[in-house]
């Protein structure tokens, strides 16, 4: 062993004396940068996370607007509260929204949008085939994974066909679905057939759903979500209003639904308003204003309860706004200014986390 010097014995010390003040800097280092580059998250607002008790549902916000925005386009994670498995309603922005999601802390600690998009969508229910309500999984899919559970696209049988034949027919996108469409299958994604109506369960999920046709060009379907214990959320793909008041899609669905308001069974109902009014009819393009959702959700109030025409204090989340210039401030103006039907009004934003 080469014996310590006089010099060797000096370095020692020194580094022994250096090592106190190399700490000291690193942590004010690290603490610098925390303070400049990492923030918690800003409180959520009331008209976007509302304060529920005893909320039964989870949605985690991936996608809010209805166009041109093309990173924040419809799409919503819903699951049972305690679940960590999500269906995915629509799905405009998936992996953007996932991002920002992750950001503000809303799918957890740790948790990162790669993982969350293959361990923790267990499928995605879509309610027409228009780009804005399905990009995000056109580009999501590559990157994504069946899991033990096989992940399902559920949706009308004119939906699912539309998907197979234009968009996973092997030249506009690969097919990422396992039965059906041209070779090669990828296996990513199993088509589930839903029928208007009729109680489906969504594997992996703790959920099922009823499909309910909607006023749309080319289609569109609500969803009925229901856990095992009957609590409810509905989801409306875009619509308009019914042409004949009281006889129409919208009018068979508020029938289905006004006895789960009357025994507060349901939790939530998300639903489009697209345009500020004044807009007339051969422009709304099967979409609603202000206006014409307020009259919806009357009749829907009467169906409750004729005698007092109210939703008992329902939340009603406004979806789908598209980002005209002033557009969602003219809504929500025009929205608090119509009278109160008792409905708890809240406008979801990308990234944020909702207990319903």
């Amino acid at each position: 062993m080469r014996p310590r010097t006089h010099l060797s014995s000096q370095t020692a010390r020194g580094r022994r004396a250096l090592r106190p003040r190399l700490a000291g800097l690193a942590l004010a280092a690290l603490t610098a940068c925390q303070a400049a580059g990492v923030r918690s998250p800003a409180p959520c607002p009331a008209d976007v996370c509302p304060s529920i008790a005893d909320p039964r549902f989870d949605v985690v916000v991936l996608g809010a607007q209805g166009g041109i925005v093309s990173d924040d386009l419809s799409a919503y994670l819903v699951a049972p509260v305690g679940s960590h498995h999500f269906v995915c309603l629509d799905a405009g922005s998936v992996f953007t929204g996932l991002e920002r999601a992750v950001a503000l802390g809303s799918l957890g600690p740790g948790e990162r949008a790669d993982r969350a998009l293959r361990e923790r969508i267990r499928g995605y229910l879509i309610s027409h085939p228009h780009l804005d309500h399905l990009v995000g999984l056109l580009l999501a899919a590559p990157d994504d994974r069946p899991g033990k559970f096989g992940k399902f696209i559920g949706g009308s049988e004119t939906t699912l066909a539309a998907i197979r034949d234009h968009l996973f027919n092997g030249t506009v996108w690969a097919n990422f679905f396992a039965d059906i469409g041209p070779a090669p299958r990828l296996g990513v994604y199993r088509p589930l057939q839903l029928e208007p109506g009729q109680l489906t369960s969504l594997p992996g999920t703790g959920l099922s759903v009823e499909t309910w046709p909607l006023n749309h060009p080319g289609g569109s379907s609500a969803f009925l979500l229901r856990t095992a214990t009957g609590d409810a959320l509905l989801y409306l793909g875009d619509t308009g209003p019914d042409p004949d008041p009281g006889d129409g899609h919208l009018a068979r669905l508020w029938a289905r639904i006004a006895p789960m308001i009357g025994e507060g069974r349901l939790r939530a109902i998300f639903i489009e308003v697209s345009y500020p009014d004044p807009r007339p009819d051969e422009r709304l393009f099967g979409h609603l204003t202000p206006g014409r959702l307020h009259a919806e959700l009357t009749r829907l109030a009467s169906a409750v309860d004729p005698r007092e025409v109210t939703l008992h204090g329902l939340v009603v989340a406004i979806t789908h706004i598209k980002p005209a210039p002033d557009a969602t401030r003219q809504i929500r103006q025009q929205l608090a200014a119509l009278p109160d039907l008792g409905a708890r009004l809240i406008f979801p934003a990308q990234g944020r986390r909702l207990a319903l």
